[in-house]
C-alpha cells in the first residue's frame, strides 16, 4: 500500500494485520549540522529498516564490518511507522491515536528497532512509530567553544533530529491513518530524558498532547562549560592539535575515540543536550517551572531499585561507589559522598556501625535517586503545578531495575529470571500484562485507568503515586521518596581536568584538604618487577660506582674521610617522638594499629649538600664525570678516582645546569663546583634566600625566576640545550638520579641488620618518604622493593596544595597533569615539596610498586618540626617533617582498615617504621629559629 507524505510516496506491506512502514527519511544528516528537509522522488520502498545512528557495537570478525556499514551509518535520520489492520484505506473508520517511541540508550546507543511494532500494538487500536535519531559524538558533542558560533547547535543535533521527527509525523500522520491532535511521544532512560529536553520548545505544544517518561526526565541537560569540557576531553584523547580536524575524522576513529571517553564508571552521562541558547535556553530551569513550558497528560516514573546491578555485579561495589559517583555526577559528587557519610555518622551516633550488605543499599540508593527517581518526581511535581494531569508511578516489583516496568511491559523482561528472582512465571507474565494495558489505555484513551488496576489520579487530583508490586495499590507521593540535595542538571564538570574528580582522593586533593590514597595497581613484586624500568644489576652498578668514586669524595670533602668517602646518613630510633606521636593519634596498642618500632632516616644530615639529594644529585654528577674522563682517556675504571682531582682545568670547559626548588640545586651544585665544572642552578621562587646564598658561596651561578619549579626547569633545559658543552640534570626523567636513589636501601639493609632489626614477613617495615618531584622517593622505594620485596611498604608524603604525584599517579596522567590544573596554588611553607608536576619517570615505576600517598597541612610541618626537637633534639627542614604524617595516615581509619586487608594489622606490634629525614642539616641557625617560632593555624 503507497501513502502520499509530504516528502513524497511512501509504500509499506501488511504482514500479520499490520502495515509495515520501515526506514522512512524524515530529514538529510550532515556532519554536525541540523537536520535539512529531505525529499525523493518516486516511490519510496518502506520495506527495511533504515540504518542505526553509528554507535559502538562489538565486531566478532572481520566481515562484521561489511555488515556494519550496511546497519549504521551518518545517514540514519528515518523512522518505522506500524498501522493494525487496513486504517490508511478506510477512511470512514476513525482516526487513530499514535504512540511515537524516542529509544534509550544513554545518548550512545539504541535505535528505532530496539522495540517490536507487532508486540508494541498487538489487539489494540493505535499506530506506533519510532524514530532514529544522531547519537554520541555526531548528536551531542558540542562544538561552539571550539569551532565558534556555526557550531553551536552541535550539543543538540540529536535534539534537532527529534524535533525534525516529531514535525514530520504531526505533518503527514493523518495520511496514515492517524489523528495529529492525539499523539503521545513515549520514551524510557535516554528517550525519556530528551523528552525532558523537548518539552522546553514551543513547537512541542502543537507536536503532541501526551508524554511518558520511564527512568528520565531532564536530568541531562548540561550548561555549556560542562559541554566544552566534554568535548576537551575527546580532542585531548584524540591528540588533535587542531579541534577542526574532527570535522573530517573518518568514523572509525571517532568511535574509538568516543569508546576511550565513555569508558568509565559513569560512562551514562557522557552525552546530553545542552543549554546552548540556541536549542535549549540557558534559562531554561526557569521555563521549565514556567507557564510557556508545555503542558498536557503525562505517565512519569521510574524504578525502586534503578542501579541495582551496579551492586549486585560488583563484589567491591562498596569501595567502588565513591569512584562510581564521581564518574555519573562529576562535581555533584562531592553531595552524594557527603550524604553518605551523615548515614554512616547517623548510625555510628547510635552506637551501631553498618555492615557492608547495609552500605551496599545505601549506595545503590543513593545512585538511583540522584540518577533518577529524584528528577523524575521533581518533574511530575513541576508539570502537575503547571496544569498538567500527570499520574506517577514507582516500579518496585522484582529487582525494580533500570526501566523494568516498559521492559517487562514492552519487550518481553518478563521472561528473564535475573530480574524477578524467586517470582514465578505467571506472576510475572500477569503483571507485565497489567502494565502494558496500563500504558496502551493512555495512549487510546489519554487516562490509564482500567478495570484491572485500583483507581489511579492524577497528582492534581490526589497525591499519590501508583506502586507497580505485588500488590499493585497506591500509595501517598511525599518528600521522602528521593533524596532531593542536587541541582537541576546531574551531571557538572568546570574543565577537562574535572573528570577525575570521579575518584574520591583526587577531589578531596583538589580541595586542598588532607588525603590518603591508596594505590590500587600495586602488584606483588614478583609481578611488579616485570614492568619496571630498572633491575637489581642496575642498583647494584651505581652502589659500585659510588664505591669508586669514594677515595676522590674523601679528597674533595673533610668531612668524609672519617667515612672513607662514602656519603651515608644515620638510623636512629626516636621513642619519645614516637610515643608522642601516638599518643596524639589515639594508639593505645590495645586496638586497631599497635605501636611499633619507630626510627628516622636521617638524610638531613648527609655530608656535602645536607638532604637526601646528595644520593642522587652527586651520584649523577659523578656518573657524567666518569663518562667524560673514560671518553676523554684521563681514567679507567681500575684507576684510584682521587686522581680527578688534578684535572680541574679539564672539566672547567664543560657547564652542569639544574633546575631546582632548592635541595637538588645544591647537591648538584656543590659537587659540580667541586670537581671544576661551570655550575648553574636555576631556581624558582619557592627556593629558600638561604639556599641561593650557600650555593653562591661555593662559586655556583644562581638563576632566579619568579615562576615555580616547572618554570624554573623549562628555561634551564632550554638554555643548557644551545650549549654544545652543557650538561642537564633533569630531575623528573633521569635514571641516573634515580639509581643513585635506589642505592640507599643497600645500606639501609646493613643499618637494620647491624641493629638486630628483621624485615619479612611477618615483620613488616613501613618507610615514609616526603614526595617533590618523585624522583628521591621513587628512586628509593625502588631499592627498598628490591631489597626487602613485599615485606616493605613504602608511602610518599605532599603538602595539600603541591600533591603531584598523587594527582599523577591516582588519575593516572603522570606528567600530564598538575596541581594548578585543578585549582590548587603550589605553594607551600616546605619548599623542597613545591613541585606542582610529577615526574613521568618515578610515577611509572610507582604504580606497581607504591603503597599509597597522604598529604599534610602546612601547619603540621612546623608543629612536628618544634616536637622533634623538644623530644629528641633532632632539627629538620619542614618539608623533611612531612614523612610523620604516614604514623598517622596509617593510624587513621583508613590506614586501619588497608592493614587488615594486607593481614598487616596482626604483625602491627612486630613491625619497624622509618620516617625518612631528607634535609635540613645546612639550615643556618637565624633560619632554623623562623620556622621554629612559626605558627600556622
Amino acid at each position: 500500500m503507497q501513502v502520499k507524505t509530504t516528502s513524497g510516496y511512501a509504500e509499506g506491506y501488511w504482514q500479520d494485520g499490520i502495515y509495515h512502514f520501515q526506514g522512512i527519511p524524515y530529514a538529510a544528516a550532515k556532519r554536525f549540522m541540523p537536520p535539512e528537509k529531505y525529499q525523493w522522488e518516486g516511490v519510496y520502498k518502506a520495506s527495511r529498516f533504515g540504518r542505526k545512528a553509528i554507535q559502538s557495537c562489538p565486531l566478532s570478525a572481520e566481515n562484521d564490518r561489511l555488515t556494519y556499514s550496511q546497519e549504521y551509518g551518518e545517514s540514519c535520520l528515518s523512522l518505522d511507522i506500524y498501522v493494525p489492520g487496513e486504517a490508511p484505506e478506510k477512511e470512514e473508520k476513525k482516526k487513530l491515536p499514535v504512540a511515537v517511541y524516542i529509544h534509550g540508550g544513554a545518548f550512545q546507543n539504541g535505535s528505532s528497532r530496539d522495540r517490536s511494532g507487532s508486540e508494541m500494538i498487538r489487539d489494540h487500536r493505535f499506530i506506533y512509530v519510532a524514530v532514529n535519531y544522531r547519537l554520541g559524538v555526531l548528536g551531542y558533542l558540542y562544538l561552539g567553544k571550539a569551532l565558534g558560533e556555526r557550531y553551536r547547535h552541535t550539543g543538540n543535533n540529536g535534539t534537532l533530529d527529534q524535533l525534525a521527527a516529531l514535525g514530520w509525523i504531526r505533518e503527514n500522520i493523518e495520511a496514515f491513518g492517524g489523528d495529529a491532535s492525539r499523539i503521545t511521544v513515549f520514551g524510557e532512560s535516554a528517550g525519556a530524558k530528551s523528552l525532558g529536553a523537548l518539552l522546553l520548545r514551543p513547537e512541542m505544544k502543537t507536536l503532541c498532547s501526551q508524554v511518558m517518561m520511564a527512568s528520565g526526565a531532564y536530568q541531562c541537560i548540561r550548561d555549556e562549560n560542562t559541554a566544552a569540557a566534554v568535548a576537551d576531553i575527546f580532542f585531548e584523547l584524540a591528540g588533535m592539535e587542531k579541534p577542526e580536524d574532527i570535522l573530517d575524522l573518518d568514523v572509525d576513529n571517532l568511535l574509538k575515540i568516543q569508546e576511550r571517553l565513555v569508558d568509565n564508571p559513569g560512562n551514562t552521562c557522557m552525552f546530553g543536550p545542552v543549554a546552548d541558547g540556541i536549542v535549549i535556553p540557558y534559562d531554561w530551569e526557569e521555563i521549565l517551572k514556567g507557564p510557556s513550558c508545555w503542558s498536557g497528560n503525562a505517565i512519569v516514573g521510574c524504578c525502586r531499585h534503578e542501579m541495582i546491578f551496579r551492586r549486585l555485579e560488583d563484589p567491591d561495589f562498596v569501595s567502588h561507589a565513591p569512584a562510581v559517583s564521581g564518574a555519573l555526577f562529576g562535581r555533584n559528587a562531592g553531595i552524594v559522598r557527603e550524604e553518605f557519610a551523615d548515614y554512616e555518622k547517623e548510625w555510628e551516633s547510635r552506637g551501631e556501625n553498618l555492615t557492608e550488605t547495609q552500605k551496599g543499599e545505601k549506595w545503590e540508593q543513593l545512585l538511583s535517586d540522584y540518577m533518577y527517581r529524584t528528577y523524575s518526581s521533581r518533574l511530575a511535581r513541576i508539570m502537575s503545578r503547571n496544569g498538567s494531569r500527570v499520574w506517577y508511578y514507582s516500579m518496585d516489583f522484582g529487582t525494580a531495575a533500570h526501566v523494568l516496568d516498559q521492559a517487562a511491559a514492552f519487550d518481553g523482561a518478563w521472561k528473564e529470571d535475573r530480574l524477578f528472582p524467586g517470582i514465578p512465571l505467571e506472576e510475572r507474565r500477569k503483571m507485565a500484562g497489567v502494565i502494558y494495558e496500563t500504558y496502551v489505555r493512555f495512549f487510546e484513551t489519554g487516562d490509564p485507568n482500567w478495570e484491572g488496576i485500583p483507581v489511579w489520579k492524577p497528582l492534581c487530583e490526589s497525591s499519590e503515586k501508583m506502586v507497580w508490586d505485588t500488590p499493585i495499590h497506591t500509595e501517598p507521593l511525599t518528600e521522602a521518596e528521593a533524596s532531593d540535595r542536587f541541582p537541576e542538571s546531574v551531571y557538572q564538570i568546570a574543565n577537562r581536568w574535572d573528570r577525575y574528580l570521579a575518584i574520591p582522593e583526587v577531589e578531596e586533593a583538589a580541595a586542598a584538604k588532607e588525603t590518603f590514597w591508596l594505590n590500587p595497581d600495586r602488584l606483588p613484586f614478583d609481578q611488579a618487577e616485570k614492568e619496571l624500568s630498572f633491575t637489581m644489576e642496575d642498583i647494584l652498578d651505581a652502589q659500585r660506582r659510588i664505591r669508586r668514586f669514594a677515595p676522590f669524595l674523601a679528597a674533595c670533602f673533610p668531612e668524609l674521610e672519617e667515612s672513607a668517602g662514602i656519603i651515608e646518613s644515620p638510623l636512629q630510633e626516636i621513642p619519645a617522638m614516637a610515643d608522642s606521636l601516638w599518643k596524639d593519634w589515639g594508639m593505645t596498642g590495645q586496638d586497631g594499629i599497635q605501636k611499633g618500632r619507630v626510627l628516622i632516616k636521617l638524610d638531613s644530615e648527609l655530608a656535602v649538600a645536607g638532604s637526601v639529594k646528595a644520593r642522587g644529585g652527586i651520584y649523577e654528577v659523578l656518573k657524567v664525570t666518569e663518562e667524560l674522563a673514560f671518553r676523554a682517556g684521563i681514567l679507567k675504571e681500575t684507576d684510584d678516582y682521587s686522581r680527578l682531582k688534578e684535572y680541574r682545568e679539564f672539566f672547567s670547559g664543560y657547564t652542569i645546569q639544574v633546575g631546582s626548588t632548592g635541595n637538588l640545586g645544591l647537591s648538584i651544585g656543590i659537587m659540580s663546583a667541586a670537581i671544576g665544572y661551570r655550575a648553574v642552578v636555576h631556581m624558582s621562587a619557592d627556593a629558600r634566600q638561604w639556599k641561593k646564598d650557600l650555593l653562591r658561596s661555593k662559586g655556583v651561578i644562581v638563576k632566579e625566576y619568579e615562576g615555580d619549579y616547572g618554570e624554573a626547569v623549562a628555561e634551564g633545559r632550554a638554555l643548557s640545550d644551545k650549549e654544545e658543552t652543557s650538561y642537564f640534570v633533569d630531575d623528573e626523567h633521569s635514571s641516573r638520579l634515580f639509581l643513585g636513589y635506589a642505592a640507599a636501601a643497600l645500606h639501609l639493609r646493613k643499618q637494620l641488620e647491624e641493629k638486630g632489626i628483621p624485615v619479612d614477613c611477618d615483620h613488616p617495615l613501613f618507610v615514609y618518604l616526603p614526595c617533590g618531584v618523585g624522583g628521591a622517593p621513587g628512586g628509593i622505594t625502588l631499592g627498598l622493593k628490591y631489597v626487602f620485596r613485599d615485606a616493605v611498604h613504602c608511602f610518599f608524603a605532599e603538602p595539600v596544595q603541591c600533591p603531584c604525584m598523587l594527582l599523577g599517579m591516582a588519575a593516572g596522567e603522570g606528567e600530564r597533569i598538575s596541581v594548578q590544573d585543578l585549582g590548587l596554588t603550589g605553594r607551600t611553607i616546605a619548599d623542597g615539596l613545591a613541585v606542582g608536576r610529577p615526574s613521568g619517570l618515578a610515577a611509572g615505576n610507582m604504580k606497581p610498586l607504591l603503597d599509597g600517598i597522604y598529604t599534610v597541612k602546612d601547619s603540621y610541618f612546623l608543629d612536628w618540626m618544634r616536637r622533634l626537637k623538644e623530644t629528641e633534639g633532632i632539627v629538620m627542614e619542614p618539608s623533611a617533617c612531612a614523612a610523620f604524617g604516614g604514623l598517622r595516615a596509617l593510624a587513621g581509619k583508613k590506614g586501619t582498615a588497608y592493614c587488615r586487608e594486607q593481614g598487616l594489622l596482626e604483625k602491627s606490634a612486630r613491625a619497624t617504621h622509618i620516617v625518612w629525614a631528607t634535609g635540613g642539616s645546612l639550615m643556618p641557625e637565624d633560619v632554623r629559629e623562623e620556622y621554629l617560632q612559626t605558627h600556622l593555624q
